[in-house]
């Protein structure tokens, strides 16, 4: 076995179940045993109810608990930062220190094959500079696919990329929409959502939203 394996890096907050089906699905592959697991744990948000403590503090607990992998690396925020932040900071941090990274949330339950999926695809295109992203998901469909394919599309459940295209991620909105206008692609984004990208893009300028998808996929 490749004893490179990518790191994996598990971003949660406050749902004790879904992060043991996740830990539990991710055990069983193979790679596992190989691979050092990096656990992000989100803090409470100020007004933070009793209830609502006692389910972050149980995924610390499962967290802490873990011993299923190669290494553990448990990381406690003391304050909320949210999802969009946790995971730009969470990515960038190991991502500059590892040189490629495979990341999930809270609520992805993984095959026992897509350790091996994504080590072998982040080994396969480590130097092709058309390739930045590796997904682990894709949408229902009738059409007749391959196993692997490309697609101009970024899908975010279970996911895997290298420092060398992650050094392009711009968390500016707003550059980005100017960037898109300038060189005539804003429409380009929508190709196969139906406005929904770019109006997610638009939301994040707005400061509706805060997320960090769309600047990646951008």
């Amino acid at each position: 076995m490749d004893k490179k394996l990518a790191p994996i890096v598990l971003f949660t907050y406050n749902r004790p179940e879904h992060t043991q089906q996740v830990l539990d699905a991710l055990a069983l592959n193979n790679e596992a045993k190989e691979s050092i697991l990096y656990i992000y744990c989100d803090g409470a948000k100020p007004l933070a109810t009793e209830q609502e403590l006692e389910k972050i503090n149980t995924v610390k607990s499962i967290a802490t608990k873990e011993h299923r992998f190669k290494e553990v690396v448990v990381i406690e925020q003391q304050k909320n930062k949210g999802l969009a932040n946790s995971i730009i900071d969470g990515v960038s941090e190991i991502i500059n220190e590892h040189g490629k990274i495979i990341v999930l949330e809270d609520d992805i339950v993984t095959s026992k094959g897509f350790l091996k999926y994504m080590n072998d695809a982040l080994k396969c295109y480590e130097n092709n500079e058309n390739v930045m992203h590796i997904s682990g998901f894709m949408y229902p469909h009738q059409q007749q696919l391959p196993e692997t394919f490309f697609y101009n599309v970024t899908l975010c459940w279970g996911w895997a990329t290298w420092q060398r295209a992650w050094q392009y991620f711009n968390p500016n909105a707003l550059q980005l929409w100017k960037i898109l206008l300038k060189n005539k692609q804003l429409t380009q984004i929508d190709k196969f959502s139906s406005g929904y990208l770019s109006s997610q893009l638009a939301h994040n300028i707005s400061g509706k939203l805060n997320t960090w998808f769309i600047k990646w996929h951008v």
